[in-house]
């Protein structure tokens, strides 16, 4: 009964011995041992530069919780005649429990990190569209690609590395970016302002022998362009300013 509560002697992770230790008193310890753990960072190369997110910030370090279960069972069968025989074992021939070491990590800090790194490198697609200019001539806004990161390929790589006990201190990655189609492409804009262009030409208009002409630059202020959802633009004339 004298470790009743206390981890047997002879356990020990990563060279500290947790021999004779309370529950609390082995967490201490391990989590001093490994502090190395939270000692580090990941540089993420973006379109824009670097970022930075160091292992401290989410709360990068060994998970004590199942190594502290590990470290208070060995040499413990549940069963009072074995471990009697168990304990002398332990203390004799050393349990060592380095292969039960795990990495832990708060992945809602690590999701959070992400997120705040889109957010400064996202960028929403631009429409192109076409207006009416000076002198019944249109002008075109060409369309823009936007980006956007792939949170969730950026996420799996993260937990790659950041779960693996081996993982450097300093490593370097690229952050995937996908590109974001506009819905309004420029040829679009380029083909609704050739057509505009034809409405607005002069219109001659004759009937026997007399004719007198339509001058575009009044048919200009009447034509407006509308967007439907597939993303193609139609030139309007508004019949009713005839």
């Amino acid at each position: 009964q004298q470790y009743d509560g206390r981890v047997l002697p002879g356990v020990s992770v990563g060279g500290t011995d947790l021999g004779g230790l309370t529950r609390e008193q082995a967490e201490a310890q391990i989590a001093d041992a490994y502090g190395w753990l939270g000692s580090g960072q990941i540089t993420l190369t973006g379109p824009d530069g670097p970022a930075t997110i160091r292992y401290a910030d989410v709360d990068r370090g060994p998970d004590t919780s199942a190594l502290l279960d590990a470290a208070l069972a060995a040499g413990r069968q549940g069963e009072p005649l074995a471990d009697l025989i168990g304990a002398p074992e332990t203390a004799i021939h050393g349990v060592t429990l380095d292969g039960a070491v795990a990495v832990a990590y708060d992945r809602d800090l690590l999701a959070a990190a992400v997120e705040a790194l889109a957010t400064t490198i996202d960028e929403a697609p631009v429409d192109a569209s076409v207006s009416a200019g000076q002198g019944g001539t249109f002008s075109i806004s060409p369309a823009k690609d936007g980006r956007a990161v792939d949170k969730a390929a950026l996420l799996a790589s993260l937990d790659q590395q950041l779960a693996a006990l081996g993982t450097p201190a300093s490593i370097t990655m690229a952050v995937p970016v996908v590109s974001l189609a506009p819905a309004v492409a420029t040829t679009t804009a380029e083909a609704a302002k050739a057509a505009a262009d034809r409405m607005a030409a002069d219109v001659v208009v004759a009937r026997g022998n007399d004719s007198w002409t339509i001058a575009g630059t009044s048919l200009e202020p009447l034509i407006s362009f509308s967007t439907a959802a597939d993303g193609s633009i139609t030139p309007v004339l508004d019949e009713s300013g005839l």
